[in-house]
């Protein structure tokens, strides 16, 4: 996803595209960590910042003589620069191209503009525009801007009324991303919030001696983590509104799905039986004890 928002932003191939987040030359931007719900709305308004800026800095690259030849008397405009008697304004970058917006067919690879350049380290100008869509370098969303992600997560049970087993027949989960970068990576965070938040709100339960407060089951052995076998597929539905608070309108998933995945379940088994069980894990026997057989 961030390599497809420098390639974007910066007209460049996404083969072609590589980030190196850890430079001693990178210290304006501040990457939030890779994986994690708000991973791709922190840190791609600094990649689109920084993709414009390496933009600019390829057309500038185009129309400046190259270093260590010589400008001709007889040429004017720019001298031997790859586009002669051109402007930056007078040229784009697409596809790994730059090329004359007035006649594309005049274009250069991005390698060829770039590579006479090359080892030079010119003073970097950070932009000092406080945002791209909402989201501040720091973090910070503009007040105006949507903050929350919009979602709705619906959950299907069946319970046995005799063992107090609770059985996961559906699950649906949807979220508006605000822009979809990657559609397998949004689905895996629905898929992995609503099995996190089942395993919180069913399953995974700490035991401790009532007598000593020693713990009975940290050894992991008695303490159930949901697995594949243990739910059914969730069906995954992703919704684009750009009216999140970070590039391209993009917004936060991921502990969305965990939270409200656990918050339904309790309404889950009531719509089922018709008592409420609220004390979380909602085991067998907490069930059972809802319905008022032990």
């Amino acid at each position: 996803a961030f390599r497809r928002c420098v390639a974007s932003e910066a007209g460049l191939r996404y083969e072609d595209t590589l980030i190196q987040v850890q430079r001693s030359d990178a210290g304006a931007y501040q990457f939030w960590v890779p994986g994690g719900s708000m991973g791709i709305s922190q840190s791609t308004p600094q990649l689109v910042l920084a993709a414009r800026e390496l933009k600019k800095k390829l057309l500038s690259y185009a129309v400046r003589p190259r270093p260590g030849m010589r400008p001709m008397p007889m040429m004017t405009g720019g001298g031997q620069s790859m586009f002669p008697g051109k402007k930056a304004e007078d040229l784009d970058v697409k596809d790994g191209y730059v090329f004359e917006k007035d006649n594309p067919a005049n274009r250069k690879t991005v390698k060829e503009v770039a590579n006479a350049f090359w080892g030079e380290d010119p003073a970097i100008v950070h932009p000092t525009a406080p945002n791209v869509s909402g989201l501040t370098l720091n973090g910070k969303p503009h007040p105006q801007m949507y903050i929350m992600s919009r979602q709705a997560h619906f959950m299907e049970v069946e319970v046995d009324a005799e063992t107090g087993e609770v059985i996961v027949a559906n699950l649906v989960c949807v979220n508006d991303v605000g822009h979809l970068f990657n559609r397998r990576g949004a689905e895996a965070q629905q898929y992995g919030g609503a099995i996190m938040g089942l395993g919180r709100s069913a399953t995974e339960e700490k035991v401790y001696c009532p007598r000593t407060g020693v713990g009975l089951n940290f050894d992991n052995i008695g303490y159930h983590i949901g697995t594949m076998n243990d739910y059914p597929p969730v069906e995954c539905i992703i919704n684009e509104s750009h009216l999140g608070y970070s590039s391209y309108g993009a917004c936060g998933i991921g502990e969305d799905s965990g939270a409200s995945m656990s918050g339904i379940t309790a309404g889950a088994i009531f719509n089922a039986t018709g008592k409420w069980a609220l004390d979380y894990p909602l085991t067998p026997g907490k069930v059972l004890k809802a319905l008022g057989t032990i």
